[in-house]
């Protein structure tokens, strides 16, 4: 288990069943001295989650109606952090609708915002692909960095003999390097 501690302020935040998923699984791996966060529509259950990381972390449901509240509970979270690293599946509602919101109050708080996201497999249709790359373009405007990681990838792994439980955890190795390199962007930029 990596120990992962700076005395750069950096908060990690899951938005969306994937990247909740992901910052649960990273903290795991890693002892975090950071703060974590899980964040989810109330219409979308944490489906990837199990009880043990509800209870670890702060864990916000958003009512996506309420912008009040929303933006209270973010600015909560943010007050007194130098970065803050989002991770994101984008394509769905959640994530193509939160992500780019949420970065925005951050980044106008004066915080360092950081952001991996994943983009839809090509099966998951044009829609979905085209809600994914309209919110990719307007996190560009709205954080310091983006890392954008390709599904299909996964079906790459795929290709080599190996199981979608094997191309999953691959997957989100990579996702869990992407946050590692972020983390180092936000302490080199943040200092």
């Amino acid at each position: 288990m990596a120990t992962i501690k700076s005395d750069h302020k950096i908060g990690f935040m899951g938005i969306g069943d994937v990247g909740c998923a992901v910052v649960t699984r990273f903290a795991r791996t890693h002892t975090l001295h950071q703060r974590c966060i899980l964040i989810n529509s109330l219409d979308v259950p944490f489906s990837a989650m199990d009880p043990e990381p509800l209870q670890k972390f702060l864990t916000i449901l958003i009512d996506l109606r309420d912008p009040q509240a929303r933006e209270s509970s973010i600015q909560q979270y943010v007050a007194d952090l130098d970065t803050v690293i989002m991770v994101s599946a984008m394509g769905g509602r959640t994530g193509s609708l939160l992500v780019p919101l949420i970065a925005n109050m951050i980044k106008n708080s004066g915080v360092q915002v950081s952001i991996l996201v994943t983009t839809p497999f090509s099966f998951e249709g044009k829609k979905t692909k085209n809600r994914a790359f309209e919110g990719i373009s307007k996190l560009h405007n709205q954080a310091h960095d983006v890392l954008t990681l390709s599904n299909e990838s996964r079906l790459d792994l795929m290709d080599q003999n190996i199981s979608i439980a094997e191309a999953y955890l691959q997957m989100d190795l990579k996702m869990g390097r992407g946050i590692e390199l972020l983390m180092q962007l936000g302490e080199k930029t943040g200092s």
